[in-house]
Parts: structure tokens; C-alpha cells; sequence
């Protein structure tokens, strides 16, 4: 019996170990399952999974995370009827709501695959057992054709919509489709994985407005900035903004508690005299000078090096670059107020702009960059 025993017992150390089968931070072809439970691929659908409701899955045995933290998710798929709107679901290790570590909502009523990307609420690494699900019963359903993970931090000074959240409380909206609402009486939205950089930002702004019984509120509210919690007596508050009366502008305020690094962010509202804060977008900046040496986000492969220093009186860009290359100065609500071509060091003089926020786009012939600045005297 003794050797039986022994038997068992290493079998059952062994059944934990997950070698990895695919790579998480390539391409995984959705039809690559290892087991479909409900869900119809192969051969009925030989290059998609498709009839993601009701909890049904697909499961990928010993997903390879990497060492870095993967804390983001692309998918190309497409929803059918009411499940346009709907969440799909990533599980890791064992298929209950314990081992859920993000996200992605499926929106668009279409007949054609589009790419949806979101954030995870947890960062992942190492090899795990992947499970994607939705949770959400009827009629139609969400096809995938590809997914794949990334570590892709949030720049905390370029614009973050404010309806790209990864979590939020319940109260909190998104009407119009890229308003956050409802920001009053406690509510309040998560932002994951924010990078404040190596130096840490002096302010933030925000292009909010208040509301009140119909129309624009006439008095100011305030629009808190917490990192680690949205609760005020876990988290740390690193800025309070003042969302003044009228409609939509650009409110800026200094941080109280500069933070660098990446930081889950938190806007909260305690507004409790009826009127609701819409908020649009917010960034992170230093106004009075920014010395940023970087390297362009659009590609790993394909990178732009340069440099940024911003003062009061002008915008100097040193790109490593070799040709032409395009500046353009874009306001929030898509105006352009200055387009030129430059080769080598290019100076733009700021005196005639307005104060406020501004989106900087470097072009070249197949690449781009995109950065927030924001002008204040």
C-alpha cells in the first residue's frame, strides 16, 4: 500500500504545476481553446469562438504572462442584440468570480470584428489557466476572434478620457457616451495603472462642468483626486479641484500630495446640494516647466525619441529625427490653432495662445505622437 500511496501523493503535487502552452503577450487566436464549455468554435467556426453568454467559456491552459506586470487586455470582436454593451469576463487559475482580474466592454451593435482594449484590475504574471466568460443571459451574444494582454501604464500626462475608467461605483454614469456622470454624494471612478512618471506632476486639470435642475449649476463644486482608494480615510488625497459655475472649461489645481510612479487614481465627488459634476477628460502636468525626455507610445518597435522644454514663453522640441516633420496644437474641443513643418530643433512661441489645455501632435511620415500640455501664466 505504501508505494500506492507515494503514487498519489506526487500525482497530486503535479496536478498543480500549469506549463505554458500560450503566449499571453502575443496573439492568442481565440479558436486556440483548449476547452469550449457552450461557446462554438472549431469546425463549425474554424477561425472564431462565438456565443459568449449565459457563463459559457473558453478556456487556454497555461497562458504565459511574462515577468513584467501585464495589466492590459485587446480583444477583436463583435457583439450581436443586447449584448452589445456587455462585459467580457477574464478569469485566471479557477472559473469562479475569486479569480476575475478584468474586464472588457463590448459595445457597437455591428456586423464587422472591431478592437476593444481596456485595462485589467489586476496586474499578472507567470503562467495561469485563462477562462473568458459573460455573465449576461439572453438572446445574441459576443464573438472573438483574437485577444492578447500587454503592460501598457497610463501616461498621466496625456488626456485620459473620463468615461475609460475600470471600475466605478455604482451611482457614477456615462451619459453622453463620453461624459462621466453622476459625480455626486460619494460617487466615484477608478483609473488603473496610472504612470505619474520619475518626477512627479505639479497639478491636474480636469474639463468638467456642473449641473443642476437642467442646466449649467451656477455655484462651484469640488472634484476629488485620491490614489490607492476612493475611500478618504484609506486612500491618499492628491488633489481637490474646484469645478466652477457655466459650462464646460478647464480647471486646474495644484497637487496637494505630489505623487511618481503608477498609482491606481480615484475621482470622487461628495457634492450632496444636487448638483452633479460632468467631467470630460483630466490630465496631469507641471504648467510652469516641463524638461521631458521620453520616447514616442505608438509603437515599441517604431520609436520617436525626443525631447520637450516648456516655459512661459515658448515650446522648444528637439526630436532625434532625421526629415521633415509636422507640430500641430490641437484645443480640447478639436480646434487647431497651429499647424507647421519643421526640420531639427523647432521653437514655437506660446504669447498669443490661450491659457489652458492643449493636445501637442508630432507627425512623421509613419509615425505620431501625442502629448498634453497645458499653458498657464
Amino acid at each position: 500500500m505504501n508505494p500506492v500511496k507515494s503514487l498519489v501523493i506526487v500525482v497530486a503535487s503535479l496536478s498543480f504545476i500549469v506549463s505554458a502552452q500560450h503566449n499571453g503577450l502575443d496573439t492568442i487566436q481565440a479558436e486556440a481553446a483548449d476547452t469550449l464549455v457552450g461557446v462554438i468554435g472549431p469546425p463549425a467556426y474554424p477561425t472564431k469562438v462565438t456565443s459568449f453568454i449565459d457563463s459559457n467559456y473558453a478556456k487556454y491552459t497555461g497562458v504565459d504572462f511574462g515577468t513584467e506586470s501585464v495589466n492590459s487586455i485587446t480583444a477583436n470582436a463583435v457583439c450581436v442584440d443586447n449584448y452589445c454593451g456587455k462585459d467580457l469576463v477574464f478569469i485566471i487559475d479557477t472559473f469562479d468570480s475569486t479569480g476575475i482580474i478584468g474586464k472588457l466592454r463590448v459595445t457597437d451593435n455591428m456586423s464587422e470584428f472591431k478592437l476593444f482594449s481596456g485595462m485589467l484590475d489586476t496586474a499578472i504574471t507567470g503562467v495561469h489557466d485563462l477562462y473568458i466568460t459573460n455573465y449576461n443571459t439572453g438572446g445574441g451574444g459576443i464573438a472573438i476572434d483574437w485577444f492578447m494582454f500587454g503592460a501598457n501604464n497610463i501616461d498621466a500626462q496625456t488626456t485620459i478620457q473620463a468615461e475609460s475608467f475600470t471600475e466605478k461605483s455604482e451611482g457614477a454614469t456615462v451619459y453622453p457616451e463620453t461624459i462621466l456622470n453622476n459625480m455626486k454624494e460619494g460617487n466615484w471612478a477608478k483609473y488603473s495603472f496610472v504612470d505619474l512618471g520619475t518626477t512627479a506632476p505639479e497639478s491636474v486639470s480636469v474639463f468638467a462642468a456642473g449641473y443642476y435642475g437642467g442646466s449649467f449649476a451656477a455655484t462651484s463644486q469640488d472634484l476629488f483626486v485620491y490614489a490607492g482608494s476612493h475611500d478618504s480615510t484609506v486612500g491618499t488625497q492628491i488633489a481637490k479641484v474646484t469645478i466652477g459655475s457655466g459650462e464646460y472649461q478647464v480647471y486646474s489645481a495644484a497637487l496637494d500630495t505630489p505623487l511618481t510612479g503608477v498609482h491606481d487614481l480615484y475621482l470622487v465627488a461628495y457634492v450632496s446640494n444636487g448638483v452633479n459634476i460632468l467631467v470630460d477628460w483630466f490630465t496631469f502636468a507641471s504648467p510652469s516647466s516641463i524638461v521631458d525626455t521620453r520616447h514616442d507610445i505608438v509603437s515599441q518597435k517604431t520609436m520617436i525619441p525626443y525631447a520637450i522644454i516648456q516655459n512661459t514663453s515658448s515650446l522648444i522640441i528637439d526630436p532625434n529625427l532625421a526629415g521633415e516633420y509636422t507640430v500641430s496644437l490641437v484645443r480640447p474641443n478639436g480646434s487647431v490653432v497651429m499647424k507647421e513643418h519643421f526640420t531639427g530643433k523647432s521653437q514655437i512661441p506660446l504669447g498669443n495662445l490661450a491659457d489652458g489645455a492643449y493636445t501637442l501632435i508630432l507627425q512623421t511620415e509613419n509615425r505620431t505622437h501625442r502629448r498634453n500640455i497645458v499653458i498657464g501664466r
